[in-house]
């Protein structure tokens, strides 16, 4: 059985992974750490400029908007689909 991380747990693992702090990230994002917090605890979904910032300094390619996809969550923030050409 395949375990589904959510968003939070994807963006805390890549952040984690890279030995930074909440506050670190934030640094980079130029958001809050409570933001970052919010997000990683999924209390939040992260808008589109700030995930896309979050995906360029992880380097997810575009996986953080895949998992928004797969919880039904992307099209409620008004993002475009993983694939959508921009």
């Amino acid at each position: 059985m395949q375990m589904v991380l959510t968003l939070g747990a994807v963006i805390r693992l890549k952040r984690t992974e890279r030995g930074w702090t909440q506050q670190d990230l934030a640094k980079e994002v130029n958001v809050s750490q409570v933001t970052i917090n919010k997000i990683e605890r999924d209390r939040s979904v992260p808008r589109s400029q700030t995930l896309e910032k979050i995906e360029k300094v992880l380097g997810t390619n575009g996986e953080l908007r895949e998992i928004l996809w797969e919880e039904g969550r992307l099209y409620a923030y008004g993002m475009d689909a993983p694939d959508a050409e921009r």
